[in-house]
Formats: C-alpha cells, structure tokens, sequence
C-alpha cells in the first residue's frame, strides 16, 4: 500500500508519520509541490498545519484531481477543514469554544477522548454528505463518505486516549477502498 502525506509544516507530523509507517510506504511531500504526477498512490493524507484553509488554496485544484481519480482521501486537522471546504463546500468559521492543546470528549466512538488544536470548525455540511461524530462542544470531529475520513483532532497526540485505533481506521478506510477500485476494475473488464 502506498500512501502520500502532504506536509503543511507542522511541528506532529513525525509522530503521525510513525503510525503511518508502521502499515505503509508513505511518502512525504510538501503542499506546495504537489502534481497530477502524485496521484498514483493508494491513499492521500493531508496533514494537520497553521492558519486558515484560504491560505493554502494552492492544493485546492489538486484535491479535486485526487477526488475525481477515486483515491481515498484522508485529513487531519486542517487537512480535515481543506477537505470539506473543497469537496463538500463546507464553511470555515472561528470556532465557539478555541481549543489547543486541550482533550474533548467525542459523542459516539465510545466517548473517546481526542487532543485537539485548532480555532476553526466546519459547519453548513449537509446531513446526508456522509456520516459525522460531534466533540463535546458540538463541533464536528470526524467525518466519513465512501472516500473520505477527516479527523478535527489529532490521533497521533498523547492526549487522545487511543491513538491506534484511530490509525487502525485510516487503514482500514485506505484498504477497503484499494479493495473497491480492484472490484469496480474486475467489473468494467468483464
């Protein structure tokens, strides 16, 4: 299995990198370097980072691209933000209640406890664009559709109480999809 992180510069990609190590290749590459040539991976990881979704509306065009290429999209923190703003149009507004560095409580997912980092939210999803679980303060934390997982929280931090678990997602989300697109191929050839 063969996955791409797209870097945004933030200080936890290497621990997220070593859970992703441990069930793939993944190859690093900065958002601002990023071609149709990257589409021949598996799955795509966009990273956690700084700032705004608008500031980085260079990888825009590219995620449609990965979208419409049928790739399992995966997005952590502002990765999850870049991914529903693009693909399902959603709004990035000044979270409520900012939090950094501070655990919440998840509805739902056992009422896991997630470490998260941001002062933005996702909102003006529709309800039926795929399957949602809700953080304490009832900001959207995790996000599910046929090829896409989004996290508003970061997985990889001490703070989230079951890590592995939730990298045991992203590659049970990456493999059934390979297992999807081989199917859907063995179809059309028949």
């Amino acid at each position: 299995m063969k996955i791409l992180f797209i870097s945004f510069e933030d200080s936890f990609e290497k621990n997220i990198l070593s859970y992703l190590n441990e069930f793939s290749s993944t190859t690093i590459k900065h958002h601002r370097c990023l071609s149709s040539n990257d589409l021949n991976f598996d799955g795509i990881i966009l990273g956690p980072g700084p700032g705004h979704v608008d500031e980085y509306c260079d990888v825009f065009e590219f995620v449609k691209l990965a979208s419409v290429s049928g790739i399992a999209l995966v997005g952590i923190c502002l990765g999850h933000q870049i991914l529903l703003k693009v693909l399902f149009n959603a709004s990035i507004v000044k979270s409520l209640k900012p939090v950094h560095g501070r655990r919440l409580r998840l509805s739902g997912e056992g009422g896991d406890l997630v470490q998260r980092y941001n002062s933005w939210t996702c909102i003006d999803l529709l309800p039926d664009s795929g399957a949602m679980t809700y953080d304490e303060n009832g900001e959207l934390a995790i996000f599910e559709s046929a090829k896409l997982l989004t996290f508003q929280f970061h997985p990889e931090s001490v703070g989230t109480n079951c890590p592995t678990q939730y990298f045991k997602k992203i590659h049970s989300f990456i493999v059934h999809n390979i297992k999807d697109e081989l199917e859907s191929k063995r179809t059309l050839q028949s």
